[in-house]
C-alpha cells in the first residue's frame, strides 16, 4: 500500500523550495514534466518547472528561520494518484493549492500545481 505520509513529505518540500528558493528541494518534489497552472494578478500562468525555478531563483530567499504558513486542508488519494489542497501565504500574498501527485517509479512526484492568489 503507498503512504500518504510519503505524498505529504513531497508537498512540504516543495513549500520549503518555494520559500527558501531551494532548487533542490522544487526538482525533488516535481516530475521534470510538471505544470503550474493559475491566474496571477489577472494574468494566466501555465508555467513549466525550469520557469518557475528561474522565478523563484529571481525572487530570492526568505530567511531559514522566517516563519511562514501554510496548511493541508484535504487530501485525497485513489491507488497511485493523490490530491492535496494547500492554503500557503508566500510573500505578503495569500494562496490556495491544488496539487495532484502520481506515484512513478517508486515515489511521490507533483504532476500539477494549480493555483489562486486571493487579492
Amino acid at each position: 500500500m503507498i503512504i500518504m505520509d510519503d505524498a505529504r513529505q513531497v508537498v512540504r518540500d516543495y513549500l520549503d523550495g518555494i520559500t527558501f528558493a531551494d532548487e533542490a528541494r522544487i526538482r525533488r518534489a516535481f516530475h521534470p514534466d510538471g505544470k503550474l497552472i493559475g491566474y496571477k494578478n489577472g494574468v494566466l500562468e501555465w508555467d513549466s518547472v525550469e520557469k518557475f525555478i528561474n522565478d523563484r531563483r529571481a525572487a530570492g530567499t526568505l530567511s531559514e528561520r522566517a516563519p511562514y504558513y501554510w496548511e493541508i486542508v484535504l487530501e485525497d488519494q485513489t491507488e497511485d494518484i493523490a490530491t492535496v489542497k494547500v492554503i500557503d501565504e508566500y510573500r505578503e500574498s495569500r494562496y490556495t493549492y491544488y496539487i495532484v501527485l502520481l506515484y512513478i517509479d517508486g515515489r511521490w512526484q507533483i504532476v500539477s500545481k494549480v493555483f489562486h492568489r486571493h487579492l
